[in-house]
């Protein structure tokens, strides 16, 4: 899946990739900020108004949010599905219902990263801190004093990758545990603002980040640099295993 932006007229469209062939699934109403695809095959869209789905069919709504409070990260599994907010709330879908939650008691920092890990737990990083919902109560573990998270990417329930703001530094991080194994300039670049990271463990994992930035960790041989053959800001990584790894960034790469 794909979704395609006509920087011309600002339109979205939803695309799929299937057989060799593009197809064109539907004319988005929104610019979408993320993509989601659960174990079931489900699709879900975050946009600045909300949640859109694909159903099989069409793009239909799923949680439209108050202008002030607007959706910023998702997670999506089978049935289960959470959405983060700028204003710091998580909502939660719960039986058909969405429940809105406060997990650190202040709801100021803006929700930048939301993981669904085993039945229950939910992982959430806001201001400076991870966050863990473990089926009935939020608990909080920090971070370096005075620096933001920019984003997690969490294999399991216990453990997760978290990279900074305005820095470059990523830290493997055992839950429940402060960050720990922090680590500037992997894979010897330095000052590069990572954005996104997914991998296959804690001990294999890829990030990627602004001028072309791709890194390899693995836990024999370190943090790798590795060469995209671009220059281009890249935001998304995704894969199937560690030698079937897909970036996205922009001016669509």
């Amino acid at each position: 899946w794909a979704v395609v932006r006509n920087t011309t007229t600002d339109s979205s469209r939803l695309m799929s990739w299937n057989a060799g062939t593009w197809t064109d699934r539907a004319l988005l109403p929104q610019p979408v900020e993320k993509m989601i695809q659960d174990s079931t095959g489900g699709l879900y869209l975050l946009s600045s108004d909300g949640i859109r789905r694909w159903n099989g069919s069409a793009v239909v709504d799923g949680l439209v949010a108050p202008v002030a409070d607007y959706p910023t990260a998702l997670a999506a599994s089978g049935s289960r599905a959470v959405v983060g907010t700028v204003g710091g709330n998580i909502r939660r879908l719960v039986s058909g219902s969405w429940v809105t939650d406060d997990p650190d008691g202040s709801a100021t920092d803006s929700i930048v990263s939301v993981q669904l890990a085993g039945n229950d737990t939910i992982l959430v990083a806001e201001g400076q801190f991870v966050m863990r919902y473990d089926g009935t109560s939020w608990s909080t573990f920090g971070g370096p004093t005075g620096i933001p998270v920019a984003g997690m990417w969490a294999p399991n329930s216990h453990q997760a990758v978290v990279f900074l703001q305005g820095t470059d530094y990523v830290y493997r991080m055992t839950i429940p545990g402060d960050f720990l194994n922090g680590t500037a300039g992997p894979g010897g670049g330095t000052g590069v603002q990572l954005r996104a990271a997914w991998g296959t463990s804690i001990n294999n994992f890829w990030l990627v980040g602004n001028s072309g930035r791709v890194v390899w960790y693995d836990s024999t041989a370190g943090y790798v640099n590795e060469d995209p053959g671009t220059s281009n800001d890249l935001d998304a990584v995704a894969g199937t295993s560690s030698s079937d790894v897909w970036v996205a960034g922009t001016h669509g790469y």
